[in-house]
């Protein structure tokens, strides 16, 4: 939480630049728009949700289209439709690096998701007929990926609501073959069987890659497919940690309820001997029995073992702890004013890093709402 607090309050205004001395007014009214768009529709809570899911698992998307019905006649920037979509539900060609993704090569993207009849039978895309047909069948079988299933594990002590009948939704975004030609079509199957749109995409005129997602990533890695997030690479660590502690309060239990050494004679009913409010001990002869009091030197290892693995943790996520008992860092001790600093420094290294690679992250979603913006916005609106 504490590095994506970072990163999204470090945007705080979108800036249009221009490309020549000609286009500087232009440049000042799309900077005006944008950030107009981005108060008045709550971007920033997008941005942040998906900074917060990269920063997690490695990856997010941000989905920008446009859709006609939402737009009013006073206020047509209303159309425009931006959400944040999981690393799981939006699928790439095998072999797809996130560099090709960032510079627009991939050949094509494919959309899962869920969603009910009713809510199918207000796109306007979609015909009644194709729509009469997909609710005749018995809905589909979702497979959740191995993230879905991890989140409803997290999950599964809070109470869920009535869930709807469901249809399996697969939207292709990329090449189709259209005679001996390929062109750039949208496809949207429902349950992978029944077919709901099939057509050129409506971006092919508006974007130079009509394919309208943007990767939010955390930490790149080399030409592999999927960034990994600040977790992947300390769970390691996470877990000696939580054994470190365990053992610790091992320990400290062992000290609550230690061993007893019993005399033989004394006949002690060991019923007696649990530990338990108004604690008494029958014993035939004085000394009848002698707790044997823990070894506590392993609780302050385990507390200083402690300090160290957070101090690594910190290191490896870039999440600075000044906080008392806690002052290892990077190897570096913090509890002086010149350790601070030098640990202080790495850490501001990494969020400046990843603060430049989310601006192009972010510069690659503007550039498709300024698109928008031109294409579909065509009568005049007040900017307040």
């Amino acid at each position: 939480r504490n590095k994506t607090a970072k990163l999204a309050n470090a945007i705080k205004k979108v800036k249009a630049t221009a490309e020549s001395d000609n286009d500087t007014e232009s440049a000042k009214l799309n900077t005006h728009l944008l950030n107009f768009l981005r108060r008045k529709l709550n971007w920033f809570l997008t941005e942040r949700s998906a900074i917060q899911e990269s920063r997690i698992v490695g990856l997010a998307w941000l989905k920008a289209t446009w859709l006609i019905d939402k737009e009013e006649e006073d206020k047509p920037w209303k159309g425009f439709d931006v959400s944040m979509e999981t690393a799981d539900k939006v699928l790439l060609a095998p072999g797809t690096t996130m560099t090709e993704v960032f510079e627009g090569r991939i050949k094509w993207l494919v959309h899962e998701y869920e969603m009910d009849l009713a809510s199918l039978r207000k796109n306007p895309n979609y015909s009644v007929a194709t729509l009469n047909i997909l609710e005749a069948r018995a809905g589909s079988k979702i497979e959740e990926s191995s993230l879905a299933q991890a989140r409803e594990m997290f999950q599964a002590g809070q109470k869920k609501g009535i869930k709807k009948k469901a249809h399996k939704i697969q939207e292709y975004w990329g090449k189709y073959e259209v005679g001996d030609e390929e062109e750039d079509y949208l496809c949207v199957i429902a349950d992978e069987a029944v077919v709901l749109r099939k057509e050129a995409n409506p971006y092919q005129e508006v974007l130079d890659n009509p394919i309208p997602f943007v990767p939010i990533v955390a930490n790149l890695v080399g030409n592999e497919m999927y960034p990994v997030g600040d977790l992947e690479p300390a769970e390691s660590l996470f877990n000696e940690l939580n054994d470190t502690r365990n053992q610790r309060m091992d320990t400290v239990t062992l000290n609550i309820d230690p061993a007893k050494e019993i005399v033989r004679g004394a006949n002690i009913d060991k019923n007696q001997l649990v530990a338990r409010r108004g604690w008494v001990i029958e014993s035939n002869i004085p000394g009848g029995v002698r707790f044997i009091p823990p070894d506590m030197q392993g609780v302050v290892a385990a507390v200083n073992e402690e300090k160290i693995i957070r101090g690594d943790i910190q290191q490896v996520t870039g999440a600075l702890d000044f906080s008392q008992d806690s002052n290892v860092q990077a190897g570096v001790s913090i509890d002086t004013a010149k350790g601070a600093i030098i640990a202080k420094t790495e850490a501001d290294e990494q969020t400046a890093d990843d603060i430049e690679v989310l601006k192009v992250s972010l510069r690659m979603f503007y550039r498709i709402v300024l698109a928008y913006a031109q294409a579909f916005l065509d009568r005049e609106f007040v900017i307040r």
